[in-house]
């Protein structure tokens, strides 16, 4: 049984570390992001997950620091050491199908501080610009 969902905005493709746990429980599962955005993720995990779960995700972003140095109309980029964000925030499984061993879940975002939807949708816009960084 799958719940019907409809994207507000493109997801990107991306590889990071999630943890998820169903609910208020005290277990969490490691897994990984195939795409993320500010609504919603599709999740790679070892199991299957209930369609409808609300699960507690911990979402982990490394993003590389860039500092920019202007003078006379020329520019120099400096990377510097990454920079690690997480974001704490509650989903609901709305698909969930076996693939080649693992299982893919599609996961929309139910409730996000306004300060990790901020964040995140200027990560999203970053990587949207800059694809090959990840």
């Amino acid at each position: 049984m799958e719940i019907a969902e409809r994207r507000h905005a493109a997801r990107q493709h991306i590889h990071t570390c999630v943890y998820y746990r169903p609910g208020m429980g005290l277990v969490r599962t490691r897994s990984q992001t195939l795409d993320l955005s500010p609504q919603g993720m599709r999740l790679r995990v070892p199991r299957p997950v209930e369609v409808g779960a609300l699960l507690q995700l911990e979402i982990e972003v490394v993003r590389p620091r860039r500092v920019q140095f202007s003078f006379n109309g020329d520019a120099l980029m400096i990377d510097g050491p990454p920079v690690v964000d997480e974001y704490r925030i509650q989903g609901r499984v709305q698909r969930c199908t076996e693939a080649n061993g693992s299982w893919h879940v599609g996961i929309t975002f139910t409730d996000v501080p306004e300060e990790h939807q901020s964040a995140l949708t200027h990560f999203l816009s970053f990587i949207a610009q800059d694809e090959h960084l990840f």
